[in-house]
């Protein structure tokens, strides 16, 4: 890889666009440094891969690369903007959420992001394959999250504040 690889510079605009948004967000520090400190799990075949925010996963690259994607998000549509809802509230948006996704045309593989600091569950989510940054946006803001996680062809996950 050299210095002007335009996957480098791409993961490296995503990685600074990502600290900006850290800079100017409104999220508590708390809630930022609880995603931070999650482990975003990726059902990749028969195994579970766990993602870092800001750490190679070489697993993840392999995953990526067998599977033909530049780009992948980790999402999840439960409990928006931090409001926790009851089981039966995020099931029916996991359901619109993946209906969302086949409408659109999308592939994706089961996740679950799980936290390191406090008590608050794990939350069921979905890897999007080769999805852009804009789309992995617009899923995330329209299901209402602070946050996704969005993994370049570095396979390095970049965490991204929507608030």
């Amino acid at each position: 890889m050299t210095h002007d690889d335009p996957e480098l510079s791409d993961q490296f605009r995503l990685a600074l666009n990502a600290w900006m948004r850290r800079l100017k967000t409104k999220l508590p520090e708390k809630l930022v440094e609880a995603y931070l400190n999650t482990s975003y799990n990726v059902k990749c075949g028969e195994t579970v891969v766990s993602l870092e925010v800001d750490l190679y996963s070489d697993e993840i690259r392999r995953f990526m690369e067998q599977a033909s994607c530049k780009q992948c998000a980790f999402i999840t549509p439960f409990n928006p903007l931090g409001k926790a809802l009851s089981a039966a509230e995020n099931d029916a948006r996991m359901s619109d959420f993946k209906r969302d996704l086949d409408s659109s045309g999308y592939k994706y593989v089961d996740g679950v992001g799980v936290g390191k600091l406090g008590d608050w569950p794990g939350e069921e989510s979905v890897f999007i394959l080769d999805v852009s940054e804009a789309d992995a946006i617009y899923f995330g803001k329209k299901y209402q999250q602070n946050a996704i996680v969005l993994v370049g062809s570095e396979a390095i996950p970049v965490l991204i504040l929507l608030q």
